[in-house]
């Protein structure tokens, strides 16, 4: 699920405002900042789309990654449970994976970035996201191996 930066989705502009005026590189922050934006706002439509009442319908996380690229999905998403490390409808594997994230969002950006779903809802989000895009490109599957039982000379 690898996707390429376009113009619609910049790169993620790792500095502060300050620095980018300072260094003449607000365009690529300021571009940065509407990808973030837009990106929160494709996440907070899609759960609304794909929820019904009780689950999320398939394609959830593919319907975000098509409008977002994963890095800026997952810098979101931790920095919501950052700030929001207090609400208990986040799950303490959800909180504990967002504290060992690095966002880079910083403030007072950040305080427009906050994806504002129901927390429950966006835990469930994030439990899928992080099962479909993080592990998977942690652990590649192995084969699985064909266990053989013998008794005798008979295979079981």
């Amino acid at each position: 699920m690898t996707q390429k930066n376009t113009a619609k989705d910049p790169p993620i502009y790792p500095h502060t405002a300050r620095y980018a005026i300072e260094h003449g590189e607000k365009e690529a922050y300021f571009a940065s900042k509407n990808a973030y934006e837009d990106c929160k706002n494709a996440i907070e439509e899609s759960i609304n789309r794909h929820h019904d009442g009780f689950t999320f319908s398939d394609g959830l996380v593919e319907d975000v990654l098509s409008k977002c690229n994963v890095e800026r999905v997952k810098n979101l998403l931790a920095y919501t449970v950052q700030k929001k490390e207090w609400d208990g409808r986040f799950s303490h594997s959800n909180k504990a994976w967002a504290r060992s994230v690095q966002t880079g969002i910083s403030e007072p950006l950040g305080a427009y970035l906050t994806v504002e779903s129901h927390p429950a809802l966006l835990d469930g989000f994030i439990n899928l996201f992080r099962h479909k895009v993080l592990e998977q490109k942690k652990e590649p599957k192995a084969p699985a191996k064909k266990h053989r039982e013998r008794d005798g000379d008979i295979e079981l």
